[in-house]
């Protein structure tokens, strides 16, 4: 695997599985406990959820939805066994005798219709 064949499937990537988020260390706060919330209130709507067991269906799922949103945590689409976005970059490393370590320190995703900017709905202002 070649360094442009590694960035080429790292953008097909990015493209088809849309992270919102590079590493769990950037998701905010707010993401974590509105997750929490609803995976808290479905379980408890469930009827067979014992509720001692509330708190760990909680934790898993707010887990694996953290995972499915980070770049980093994220299973690859496009190789085989669908290993971590991680665990590609560091085997791509490995098996490149030129580079001790290949990462990734920041992305973008953009579309068509999309600006650049990402906008903080909290500060946007509404005029025309």
């Amino acid at each position: 695997l070649h360094c442009n064949d590694m960035a080429r499937k790292l953008a097909m990537h990015i493209v088809a599985a849309k992270p919102q988020y590079l590493t769990v260390t950037e998701v905010p706060v707010d993401v974590i406990e509105r997750e929490t919330a609803i995976f808290r209130k479905q379980a408890l709507d469930d009827l067979k959820t014992k509720p001692q067991m509330v708190d760990k269906i909680v934790a898993g799922k707010v887990k694996k939805r953290i995972s499915e949103i980070c770049l980093l945590e994220q299973s690859h689409v496009a190789e085989e066994n669908s290993p971590v976005v991680e665990k590609f970059l560091t085997a791509f490393s490995a098996s490149s005798a030129n580079l001790s370590h290949v990462g990734v320190n920041s992305y973008y995703l953009w579309s068509l219709g999309s600006s650049l900017q990402k906008e903080n709905p909290s500060t946007s202002d509404t005029q025309s």
